[in-house]
Formats: structure tokens, sequence, C-alpha cells
């Protein structure tokens, strides 16, 4: 076979039922190689076509990687890994082809480094070593530092190939190799701007169901645009002519099926894949009923961008497959051994390097957080006794605006000293953090605990100064822990009104002893006007409130009692 310019075509032939072992006899074995992907001779190395740079080519490699093997946050972990290692194996390789690092050498070194040395979190690495794990142990073909180049050791030469590929465990190991060599192909002839007008590469993929699925293709790839899919729509223009041979059609990619410029039919008896054949390719009503009765050889073709753009029935000559089981010694290609990572001194050396910059990166930025977090805890002690009873949030805002992470270990680290103690409310439906420094944290700004800080606990205090502050705000005197008139009973908060006592109850949570405070107040003291609860959720305000209106005892002062949440005043006094 020839192209339009009397050159031979190259022929790349996928071979997975090993039955076209009998092609480089028919073409002619000093035209064409026969490989096979568990020879001894044949090698699989992840080394850059000739035309695309180092670094964008380690983006590809990474990507098809994690695609196959699944990873999904290891994968930049890998990336920032290649980088670093084919960096060290080429520094002083100059004018010499790159090498890359095959599996079993990321595997070693991977599990010899820290876990943080390439991933923000050590559960990335780990992941990435189990899946190194299993190519390196099981896949001798990737034991290699450069291996064939499609382009360099069949193409170039005008010789074809027939690559045996059965099956392989784990199966995403085949699509894997497929796309590596195709991407090989096809990226390297964009960046070399091998733009042709003819054919000269055809590349066979048959019992292909697996690598056209949808779920291998448009689903598994992040832009839906899988390397197949890539040759399908670009390799024309760069002189690659793709056919693939599947059973199944329902399944297929759309990125794939929309790609094809010839498309064969051959006998199909499934109804479903009947009736897709038929939509397919624009079958009229009832000719789908002779695709279960095409003989052998004998199909529906449809040609895409021609004259005549409807199906026509034609005959494909036959040739049997092959079933000779004798197979002779397989070709080889030039490769470069691989090397243990205990056989690479000077790769040992740099690698150490590295870990030696990471652990003193740690050790400086850790440095610098204990600094930082000292100095931010520092300015929240001092707005907290500057700014008694506001909300830690808003202290947050004063100092400017803190990663919460710095702010969790600012808490911790008064805590952990003493010098400050915190609570979370929880008012209406979202929490909120407040803070009450301790006598140490007011001595360390040279100032003396306040006599008068509330009762009960932080939270309690907390309400009881908001709505003081809120009584001052509006003009009033008002104070906390006051007698009521005639009684030895303390209310949290009083407000003097104009010629009214208001009185204030502040709980947390709800109080069984709710009803004796206001017995106190508007019963045996005559000087109280009004009593008003507040509380922190509403719920806890209907819950008072059903329980007051259960005292007869009560009934007579009801209309002095009212009820407010917490949030009212925590607006009013921190807006």
């Amino acid at each position: 076979m020839k192209n339009k310019q009397n050159r031979p075509f190259s022929q790349i032939i996928f071979d997975r039922r090993l039955d076209q072992g009998d092609i480089p006899d028919l073409i002619g074995r000093e035209n064409c190689s026969r490989f096979s992907i568990f020879s001894p001779n044949f090698k699989i190395g992840l080394q850059p076509p000739d035309g695309v740079a180092v670094n964008i080519w380690i983006q590809i490699v990474c990507t098809l990687i994690a695609v196959r093997g699944g990873l999904i946050s290891s994968a930049h972990c890998l990336t920032n890994m290649m980088r670093n290692i084919v960096g060290f194996l080429n520094k002083n390789r100059a004018n010499c082809p790159v090498i890359f690092p095959d599996f079993r050498l990321l595997k070693e070194i991977a599990s010899s480094v820290p876990l943080s040395l390439w991933a923000s979190k050590g559960d990335y690495l780990k992941t990435l070593i189990q899946l190194l794990e299993v190519i390196a142990d099981n896949c001798s073909m990737f034991q290699t530092f450069s291996g064939i180049d499609l382009e360099r050791d069949v193409i170039s030469k005008g010789k074809s190939c027939v690559l045996e590929i059965p099956t392989i465990y784990p199966s995403w190991l085949r699509l894997f190799i497929i796309d590596l060599m195709l991407a090989r192909l096809l990226y390297g002839r964009i960046h070399r701007r091998h733009k042709v007008d003819t054919t000269e590469v055809i590349i066979y993929l048959d019992e292909a169901d697996q690598d056209v699925s949808f779920l291998s293709s448009d689903a598994a790839y992040a832009d839906g645009y899988s390397i197949l899919a890539q040759l399908l729509r670009m390799g024309r223009e760069y002189g690659i002519m793709v056919v693939i041979g599947v059973g199944t059609l329902g399944n297929m990619s759309k990125f794939i099926s929309s790609s094809f410029q010839y498309k064969f039919m051959f006998n199909i008896s499934e109804g479903e894949q009947i009736l897709y054949t038929k939509r397919n390719l624009l079958l009229p009503p009832g000719s789908e009923q002779m695709l279960p009765a095409l003989g052998p050889g004998y199909c529906i073709v449809q040609q895409s961008q021609l004259g005549w753009p409807h199906p026509m029935k034609c005959k494909i000559d036959y040739f049997p497959p092959d079933r000779e089981t004798n197979v002779d010694e397989y070709d080889s290609h030039p490769y470069t051994p691989s090397k243990h990572f205990n056989e690479l001194p000077e790769l040992q050396k740099d690698i150490d390097g590295l870990i030696r910059q990471h652990k003193n990166r740690k050790l400086r930025n850790s440095k610098q957080a204990v600094t930082k977090r000292s100095t931010y805890s520092h300015k929240l002690l001092n707005l907290a006794v500057l700014s008694p009873f506001k909300p830690v949030v808003k202290l947050w805002e004063s100092i400017g605006d803190i990663l919460p992470a710095i702010q969790t270990r600012s808490r911790k680290d008064l805590e952990k000293k003493k010098l400050a103690n915190f609570a979370q409310a929880r008012i209406s439906s979202k929490p909120l953090l407040l803070i009450q420094p301790t006598e140490a944290g007011y001595k360390l700004f040279g100032q003396e605990l306040p006599k008068h800080r509330g009762h009960g606990k932080i939270e309690h205090a907390h309400y009881c100064a908001w709505v003081c502050m809120e009584g001052k705000a509006q003009g009033y005197k008002a104070k906390t822990e006051v007698l009521v008139p005639g009684t030895t009973h303390l209310v949290d908060v009083m407000w003097w009104v104009d010629n009214e006592l208001w009185a204030f109850e502040c709980i947390s949570k709800c109080e069984n002893n709710i009803t004796n405070h206001l017995e106190t107040c508007l019963i045996r003291s005559k000087e109280i006007s009004i009593v008003t609860i507040v509380a922190p959720q509403k719920r806890i305000l209907e819950h008072v409130k059903k329980t007051i209106q259960q005292e007869f005892s009560l009934a007579a002062v009801e209309h002095k009692i009212r009820y407010e949440v917490v949030s009212k005043y925590l607006e009013a006094c921190w807006k």
C-alpha cells in the first residue's frame, strides 16, 4: 500500500487477539516488525517525543497516568515528583536524548522520602505509592529510562509493525499503554508542525470496545476529550488515519462515533444494535432487516465528505486470521535500561539535598507560624482586655483579614497559656465564640482584673453586659447585679427608665427557677414595672413562656413580662 506521494504507508496494528501474526510475512519481514509487550526485548518508556518540551510532556504523561490509574488528588503530587526527578536525571546529559524515570524508580524514591515532600497531605503520596507498586512489581515492560518510539523506530524507517497486546491486568494498563503511544505520536507531530496533505500512518485498533466506550474516553478525561478522540479529530491533518473495530455500538463515545469518515457495518443480529445502526447510518425504513442476513464478507458502508453519502451494500475480501501457534523471536528496538535507586548515587545525593531543603523550609515556616501565632494571639488578648464582652469575630475584624487556621491556633495558644477562656454560644441558629481574659491575661497588660465581670458562665456574663450597654446607649442609668428593692434578690440587669425600674433576667438555657425570680420582682416588690426575659434562642423563650403561663401566681402580672432574644442586644452593641 502506498500513498499519493508513492511512499509506503506505515501501518501500526495493535493485536489483541493474536490473530495478526502473519502480517509481517505478507508485507515482508524487512518492512514490518513484530513486537509483544511481554517480550524481554520490548520496553515502554515515559520519555517525550521529539519536539515536545520536557515540562509540557510531564503534564501530559502524568495526566494519562492519573486518568487511567484513577488518581485524583495525587495527580499533582506525581507531577511535582516527576519534575524533580527528570531534572536530576538529565542535569549532566547535555546534547543527549532526554530520559525519564520508570515506575520502579518512582516507587523506590516515593517510598524513601517524607510523605510531605511533594504532597500537601501525606495520604496523597501513599495513594501514589500504591499505584506505582501495582505497575512496578508486575510490568517488566516499563523497566526502562527510554523505550520504544513509533515515530523513531518504525515510521521514520518507512516500516510497519504488529504489536501484540493481549489481556493485561489491571485492565487500565492496556488503555494507558495505547494512550501513551498514540499521545507520543500525535503530540510529537503537533509540536513539530508536521502537517501533510496525505496519509502517512494507519493505526489499527481491533476489539476496541473498551477503548472507545463513553466511560474510558469522554467520562474519563476532565475535558471529555480522550487521546483517541483527539487523534480521530486532528490526526488526518498530521497524516494519521485510524481504523477501529468494535462489536457493540451503543456505548461508544460521542466524540469518537462522530469522527469516522468511513463506516462498515457487518452482520448484526442483536435488536438494540440493529436500531442503533439504523439511526447511525440513516437507513430507509425496513432496510435494517438486511443486517442480520448479511453473509460473510458483506457489509453496509457509508462514506462521509463524498458525493454519494447514502449507505451501500458491499463485499469485502476475506482473509483468514493467523492460526499459527509457533512464534518466531520477536523484534527488538533501542532502549535505555533502567536502574534501581541504590544504583544511582548522584540521584541519591540530589534527593537527599531536596529532603534537607524541605525540612529546613518546614522548620522556617513552623518558626514563622509560631511567631505569627504569638503576635496575633497577643493582639487578640489586648483587644479583649480593652473591649470586654466584644465577640471574638469582631475582635478579629479589628485586627484584619486573618486566616481561620491562624485564628484557631491563636485561641489554643491563649488557652494553653491560661491567659483567656473561651465559650461557644449559640445565638439564634449561629455559633458565636466569646472570650474572657483571665487574671494573668489582664496582668500581662498591666491591668487589674475587673471587679464586676458578671456572675455565672462566660455566655451569661456577656448577655448581661450587652443588655446593660444597650440601656446606657439609650440614655438610661443601667447596672448589672442589682438588688431588687425591698428584697435580698439580685437581678441580672436593671434599667432606670424615667420614674420606672425595668429588670432583666438573662438565661442561657431553660431555667426551672425563673418563676421564683418573677415572683420576687413583680409580687414581693412593688417597685419593678417591667421584667424582660432575655434568651439566646426563640425556642428557649417559648419554653419559658409556656412555663410561666402555667403558674397561677403570675397570672395577675403576666402583662408586665416581656421576652427578647439576645441577638437584638448583640446587634445593637456590635454593629
